[in-house]
This record gives structure tokens, C-alpha cells and sequence, in this order.
């Protein structure tokens, strides 16, 4: 379900870094120097399992679809997806009964194999896939609907002997230059500008048998697939540090020792598991109070004592140089900047 946390920090796994290089590299281009202008190595990276920055690979995603001119590059780097999650997955939907049963387990676990984004699925006249933020207060990205509706689109037609395409796909983005090259994907009208980002079947094979059914496989994928989720859940120490910092700002600057506590663990502990997330206290509690500090700032909703009360700062002065150390601006520098350049967006 959508969470109130914001992920600007959270990580993805490096499969997706390997699969945009391996896109790229098919199409000619060398992803090194894509990589080395966002400070990234491939061979830095120990696996495709080891996590990276999603924020990092939001940038990667960008740069990749500059240097190929194709907004519609997400779709192929599908192709080129290597991932235990993934294949997991696949392999317990492919041992699924029937397209029902298939469809379940897909809304169930697709949150394995994606960061930020899960699957809503509603059966009605058609069958409805809907990817949606997994955090109220974070948008998605084209790329995080392009790989989920890439994958079902993929695999689909190889599930049962009659070959399932979509009827329909809605995108919550503004019309591209060439609408074709989505059409030609999918298989089906594309509309775009729409409320939601949603993919449609007929519901007419819910209950198609699925060639590959084998009832004991799929009880032992589905028992996997749920230590997998329980080990994910466990493993957000980030994100659990950062929904306790959001509780305690208001109180004043929050020690280690007050989040230990509202964690249920030793100090010690702490550290060694955000150590373990490539991560440390003081970057989680600057990011967040940075995140927080534009968002209140851009929204005009408090003024700038107020602002400073509600990320744990005692005055104002302190808020304003913290805000500049980590901004380079001060935090009206920060506003004006931000209106100037919305201004010169409109005209």
C-alpha cells in the first residue's frame, strides 16, 4: 500500500544499470561515458543485486534517452533485463494455474523487482493493471511505467496457447513527437495525457489455462517469493530511520540514541545495519531536512521560523546556514530562484 515516506534516497538494485548498458551498447552508443559524467563504474558494481541510488539511476535513465534521441527507451532496455527478482517472479507466474491466479501473484510481489512502484490490478469488464507510486508524496517516473507495462507486455503472449495482447494503454504523460513506436510496442492504441497509467486485457482469459501450470512449483515459488518480501521489508532501514526522523524534528535535533529507542534496537546495531545500506545517520537526517525545507519553502505554507521549529532547529539563523551550506543559496535565494526560472518556463 502507498506509504507517507518519501524515497528521494532509496535504492534499486545495479540490474537496471546493467540493462541500460547492455540497451545502449546494442544500439552503438558506449554507455562509459554516460556513466563516468554521473560519477558511476560498472565495475564498481559487484552484481546486478548490489543497490544502487535510485535517484542515480533516474539520472542514468535521462542521459540514456538524450544520447539515443528515443523517449521510448525504456521500453527496449526490457530486453536487456538480467535479474534474479525478475526471473523468480516469471518463473512462479509461469507455473500459475490460470491468467487469475497469475494476475494475483503479479499484484502481490511486483514490488521485488521495483523500487518505487507497484501494481493495482482491477477486474471489471477488462482486466485493469495500474502501476502506482508506492509512496503518496513521490511521483513516478515514464521509466518506472515503461519497465512494468515492458515486462507484462513481453511475457504475456507466452503464457497460454492463445497469444494475449492488450487492448488499450493509457499514459499519464504529455503526447511524444512519435506515438508510433509505442503503438508498435504494445501492440494496441496508446492514448496519452490520461488520468492514469494503466494497461488493459480482455477479461475474457482470466480463466485460461497457462501451458506451463505446475501446481507444486508454484507453492514453492510463491513460499520464496514471500521470504524474498519479508527480507526487502526488514532490510529498509533507511526508510524506517527516515520516518522516525519526520516524527522528531518537530522536538528538536534527533540524537542516534532517540532513534535506536523508537526503533526497538542498540545503537550499535543501527549504525552497522545503515552502514550496511551504504548510508549513515547524519546523510539521512540532511537529506531529509533538505527535502522537507523546499517542499515547505516552494509551498509558502510557513514562515522561515516556522520552517526552522519544524526540522529541529532552535533559530532561525541556524536553519538559514545549514539551508546555504547544503543549497548554496539561502533559503529566499532558493525561492526566488526557483520562481525565475518557473517565470521563464511560462513565457
Amino acid at each position: 500500500m502507498p506509504q507517507t515516506l518519501h524515497a528521494m534516497t532509496r535504492t534499486t538494485t545495479a540490474s537496471w544499470v546493467f540493462a541500460i548498458h547492455r540497451a545502449l551498447a546494442f544500439h552503438g552508443i558506449d554507455s562509459e561515458k554516460i556513466f563516468t559524467q554521473h560519477d558511476l563504474k560498472l565495475c564498481s558494481l559487484e552484481g546486478g543485486q548490489q543497490r544502487v541510488s535510485q535517484k542515480l539511476v533516474n539520472k542514468i535513465w535521462r542521459s540514456a534517452k538524450e544520447a539515443t534521441k528515443n523517449e521510448a527507451f525504456s521500453l527496449q532496455v526490457v530486453d536487456h533485463l538480467q535479474d534474479s527478482s525478475i526471473d523468480a517472479l516469471l518463473t512462479s507466474i509461469k507455473a500459475c494455474k490460470n491468467i487469475r491466479q497469475a494476475l494475483k501473484l503479479l499484484e502481490r510481489y511486483y514490488r521485488l523487482v521495483a523500487s518505487l512502484s507497484h501494481l493495482h490490478i482491477k477486474l471489471t469488464k477488462d482486466i485493469e493493471i495500474t502501476v502506482l507510486s508506492l509512496f503518496d508524496d513521490l511521483s513516478l517516473e515514464n521509466e518506472d511505467v515503461d519497465t512494468a507495462f515492458g515486462l507484462v507486455t513481453k511475457h504475456a503472449p507466452t503464457l497460454c496457447v492463445n497469444k494475449i495482447v492488450p487492448t488499450l494503454v493509457t499514459l499519464n504523460r504529455e503526447q511524444p513527437v512519435n506515438c508510433e513506436v509505442y503503438e508498435a510496442f504494445y501492440g494496441c492504441p496508446v492514448e496519452f495525457n490520461a488520468n492514469h497509467n494503466t494497461i488493459f486485457y480482455s477479461a475474457d482469459i482470466l480463466e485460461e489455462e497457462i501451458i506451463s501450470a505446475n501446481p507444486s512449483l508454484s507453492e514453492v515459488m510463491e513460499h520464496y517469493l514471500a521470504s524474498e518480501s519479508l527480507k526487502q521489508d526488514e532490510q529498509a532501514t533507511e526508510d524506517q530511520v527516515r520516518s522516525v526522523l519526520l516524527q522528531l524534528l518537530p522536538l528538536g535535533t534527533p540524537k542516534m540514541n532517540d532513534l535506536a529507542d523508537k526503533l526497538n534496537v542498540s545503537k550499535r546495531s543501527l549504525q552497522r545495519k545503515l552502514k550496511a545500506e551504504n548510508t549513515s545517520f547524519k546523510s539521512i537526517l540532511i537529506a531529509a531536512r533538505m527535502e522537507l525545507a523546499k517542499k515547505y519553502l516552494l509551498k509558502n505554507i510557513a514562515s522561515t521560523q516556522e520552517i526552522a521549529y519544524r526540522l529541529g532547529f532552535s533559530e532561525s539563523s541556524n536553519f538559514i546556514r545549514f539551508f546555504k551550506q547544503n543549497e548554496g543559496l539561502t533559503p529566499s535565494e532558493y525561492v526566488q530562484n526557483k520562481s525565475e526560472t518557473q517565470f521563464k518556463v511560462l513565457q
